[in-house]
């Protein structure tokens, strides 16, 4: 945002809060609507279109499901990826809970056909699965756009190279 501009934040909340404190409670609250639009995009939580109330049930359950394995998948991830200083920056980019959802929507089917295997096959068909949606999963703007919980849990913001060094630095085709 250039200086000199102004946000405003119509709020209930005591004039004992201040703006930042404001801005971060606004921030937190955008994750849970990122939540909600992972419910509805990736799990299609808002076009059920079954008829039978036990069928919308099982539905809606699955969906509901879906989404808490994809948040539960990011938030270990995160939390084991956690810095021990302050000052570290993030290496590796986070696990994000959007990008998950359309990963294991798109591994369905392997899921589905892992879950008939058993044995040492079925042991190195679900380690491939969880290697292929680990790297899937991944959060393409973790530098660019940090999530502001991740900011919160205390991983400081590591810019990586300007674009234009990312491009310098390609081999020319010549």
């Amino acid at each position: 945002m250039p200086a000199g501009s102004y946000r405003f934040f119509l709020t209930n909340l005591p004039p004992t809060v201040g703006p930042h404190q404001i801005s971060d409670l606004y921030r937190v609250r955008w994750e849970i609507e990122s939540d909600n639009k992972l419910d509805k995009s990736c799990f299609h939580l808002d076009s059920i279109t079954a008829q039978t109330p036990h069928a919308v049930r099982a539905l809606v359950h699955a969906s509901m499901v879906g989404s808490m394995i994809a948040n539960l998948i990011a938030h270990r991830h995160r939390m084991t990826e956690a810095p021990s200083t302050a000052e570290q920056p993030r290496t590796q980019p986070p696990i994000h809970p959007q990008v998950m959802g359309r990963a294991m929507g798109s591994a369905s089917m392997l899921i589905a056909a892992a879950m008939d295997m058993q044995g040492p096959e079925a042991d190195l068909k679900w380690q491939w699965i969880a290697d292929h949606l680990y790297h899937l999963g991944k959060d393409p703007n973790w530098r660019r756009r940090p999530s502001i919980l991740d900011q919160l849990r205390g991983w400081p913001i590591a810019p990586g190279r300007p674009r234009k060094a990312r491009l310098s630095s390609r081999p020319s085709p010549n």
